[in-house]
Parts: structure tokens; sequence; C-alpha cells
């Protein structure tokens, strides 16, 4: 090919190419990725199977910077959320996120820590899983600005949510629960961007005192130390070092291998409080005459051994009522528990653990964990309602045999009386490193620890 033809095909080429350009220029129209025509209905197409189109990347914080507002002509202004990973698109008025189903992209960043406790009442920090903090909080983003509704959720369901008139910043992200009373609300917030668009958060529980969640979402408040301790917070029971010990049946062990300042008394169910709770305290076989064991005289404070059926303290031909002592309803003049708390009822026990009455591995805790401790100290179960903080903590006692007045499995097991009754025996709460009792059986002249509930 000469010159003159190598220079007349370069001409014909540009023309060409400058026509193309025309003609792309005054449809307005372009396929990228594929030798074909755009469709009559687009401006532009890119067609592929090894990529794809790619939004700018912008934050939300980034987003609400952007000069759109008032701008008509930034309708329709498309970005990728990264914050939210949406797509969201400018309408004129608002952000609207293909996540929101439309709405406008009000979006929870930060839930409430769904449980909260504090042992003692008063304020100060609340205790959960991750940092102590003395507020509930939430944080969210969207059309600013936002405000923020903290509501209560009543005990009856079929009451509707109340705005929060206890603590204070009700009103913001953050809120200060009242802490005075012992128990567990409940509490949620609802946030409320520019546009009026709402948001509600997870719930958010607050207890106060010792206790533990019941199968139906309640809170059950128990005393935190067995009646007859002396250490009483969860904390010091764990860490005092207390005794292990079994009787043997070899002669006298010293008293002072008996005792602990976290194990507490060991009652004798219906019997009050006159000393014959306490683990030194003289065995007789004298059986009761009467329903609280002061006659005769010589069995008052003495711990009544009965190695006989009904294996009861009380001569139940003489005293036929004493099975009334305590029951599920507080006895004044019998139950040991100080004012304003009572000997639990069964189901109180069976309800923290997975309700019912039958036994069962600590590992099938419905709404409690339960955690054997055994770290050093005293041993015993913790109760952990949201599978991290011990809200209620049960050492393992041991108990006092009805046949010879002596201790057994102190540090191994534990026995917790109930006001509940089957035939001539008594239910209690027993347990091991492994198995929970809920609704154990036992004779009543066996010596067993004492935990108050709170009255109804």
């Amino acid at each position: 090919m000469n010159r003159k033809q190598s220079f007349r095909q370069t001409l014909v080429l540009f023309c060409l190419f400058q026509f193309s350009f025309f003609i792309f220029s005054a449809n307005a129209q372009v396929t990228i990725g594929a030798d074909k025509a755009p469709e009559s209905f687009s401006l532009l197409e890119v067609t592929g199977t090894t990529g794809g189109l790619r939004l700018p990347q912008l934050t939300t914080v980034q987003r609400n910077a952007l000069s759109v507002s008032g701008k008509d002509l930034a309708e329709g202004l498309t970005i990728y959320n990264i914050t939210t990973k949406c797509t969201d698109t400018w309408n004129g008025t608002a952000w609207v996120s293909d996540c929101s189903g439309g709405s406008d992209n009000l979006v929870i960043t930060t839930q409430p820590r769904a449980f909260n406790w504090k042992e003692t009442e008063g304020a100060g920090t609340l205790l959960g899983i991750g940092t102590d903090a003395a507020t509930i909080s939430v944080a969210a983003i969207g059309v600013a600005p936002l405000t923020y509704q903290w509501y209560e959720l009543p005990t009856n369901q079929n009451v509707a949510p109340m705005t929060v008139t206890d603590g204070t910043g009700g009103d913001s992200d953050a809120f200060t629960p009242d802490l005075s009373a012992l128990g567990m609300r409940r509490y949620y917030c609802q946030i409320t961007d520019a546009n009026g668009n709402s948001i509600n958060s997870d719930i958010a529980e607050v207890a106060v005192g010792c206790g533990a969640k019941t199968v139906a979402g309640g809170w059950s408040k128990f005393m935190c130390y067995n009646l007859g301790a002396t250490v009483t917070t969860i904390a010091a029971q764990k860490s005092t070092s207390s005794v292990v010990y079994s009787y043997g049946g070899s002669g006298v062990t010293p008293d002072n291998m008996k005792l602990s300042p976290v194990y507490g008394d060991l009652y004798q169910w219906g019997r009050k409080t006159d000393g014959h709770q306490k683990r030194t305290s003289a065995a007789t076989t004298t059986l009761s005459t009467n329903n609280d064991a002061t006659l005769p005289a010589s069995i008052s404070g003495s711990f009544i051994k009965a190695p006989s059926y009904p294996y009861n303290w009380v001569d139940v031909t003489k005293a036929v009522t004493a099975d009334l002592n305590w029951r599920n309803q507080k006895n004044a003049t019998y139950d040991p528990c100080p004012t304003g708390w009572r000997v639990p009822a069964q189901g109180e026990w069976s309800d923290i653990f997975r309700g019912g009455s039958a036994p069962g591995v600590k590992a099938t805790a419905v709404t409690n964990t339960w955690s054997w401790y055994s770290a050093g100290g005293t041993n015993g179960y913790e109760v952990k309602p949201d599978g991290e903080t011990t809200t209620l903590f049960l050492p393992a006692a041991g108990y006092r045999a009805y046949s010879n007045g002596e201790l057994y499995t102190v540090g191994v097991n534990g026995y917790y009386w109930s006001g509940s009754l089957s035939s001539v025996y008594s239910l209690n709460l027993a347990f091991n490193g492994s198995i929970v009792y809920p609704a154990a059986l036992d004779s009543r002249s066996r010596g067993f620890s004492v935990r108050c509930i709170a009255e109804l």
C-alpha cells in the first residue's frame, strides 16, 4: 500500500469515527461493555458478566454533609451507605434507603443492654454484659434532629406502655432509671427523626436486689443470703473460705469444723427460730407435743431427732396442725423470715430453674444459667439471668440428719426448704454440682437451709 492509499484510508476511518460520535451525542444513548445498540428506553447501558457498577461509598455522616437540601437538581442523587450497608437516594426531602421499605433511613446502631442489675437499692452503676454503667442508652442515625422518649412496660401485659415517670433523662439517648426499689422493670426507647418517622429499641430489663428471672419472664426477689449467715453480699460469700465436711460416724467432730459465716442455719420444716436451727445446737429424741416445739420444756431450742416414720419432729397424734406452720402464705407466728419475707413455695424454686417439678442437669435450666462455683471460697450455684451476671448465689450448705443430728455433705450439696407439702413430706430445692432437683421430697425433721423470698 502506497503513501497516498494509506492516507486516504486513515481519512475515511477518521470520518467514520466522527460520524459515530455525532450519532451517539445526538441520541445521548451509549452501551458500555458490549457491541450492541442501547435499548430505546436506555440512555446508558452497562453490560458484562465479570463486574458491576459501583456507586460512591459514603458513611451516613458524609452523606448528611452533602449540600442537597432545597436543591431540586439533587433529586435522584444515589450513593451506597457504608454505615448501614444500604443504597440511599435523595427524594428532594429526605434520604430514602432501599433497606427500609421506602421510609426514611432511621437506624438504631447500638441497642440498650438487654439485662442490667444492681445488688442493693440506691443510685450506682448497673452490672451486665460489658462495661458497668449508671444508665441504659441507645444510639441511632437518621435525618437530624433525632428525639428520644423512654417507656416502661407494665407487668400487666394488657396495659399500654407508659412514658417513664422515674429516673432522669427519659427524653434523651441515655436514661438513668430509679434504683430505689427491689424488683425488675422493663424499658424501651422510641426514637423519632426530623421527618416524623419512629423506631423502637429493644427492651432493656433493669433489676434491683438479689433474685432471678422466672420462666414467665418475671423476677423473683430473694434475700441475698441464707438465714443465719453473717456474710451477706454475693461476692463476699463466694470468696469466703468455707469448710467442706461430711460426718463420718467416727466420734464427735469439733464445732469449728461445722461452722461457716456463709452457710447459715439449718431449720427443721415448720419450726420457728428458737435456737434449734444452729448447727451446734443440742439434739434430743423427744418429740414435740405442740406445734412450736416448746413442750415439753426440755426440748425447746433443741434439734429433734426422729429416726422412725413419719420422721417428723412433732408427735402428729398430739399436734395435728403443725403442717400449717409454713405453707405457701406466711404464718407470722412460725415463719422464720423477717418482715416482708417468707419461706418460698415449691413453684417459686421451679420457676427460676426450668418450671415444673422434674429434676435436670444444670445445663437444662431455662431463662437463668445455673453455674456451679468451686473456684475457692464457698461452693454453690451462681444463678445468672444473662449468662454472665450472678444475681443469686446458693451455697452448698449441706444438711443435718434426722437420725443422729449430724452434718452431712457440707460444701457438696445444698437443700433449701419450700413451704409446700406432699403427704407427710415437705418439698425442697436440692442440688449438687451436676443436677438440680427443684421439687425434692424430704422428711420434716431434717435440717435444711432457708432462703427467704419477698412476700407477694
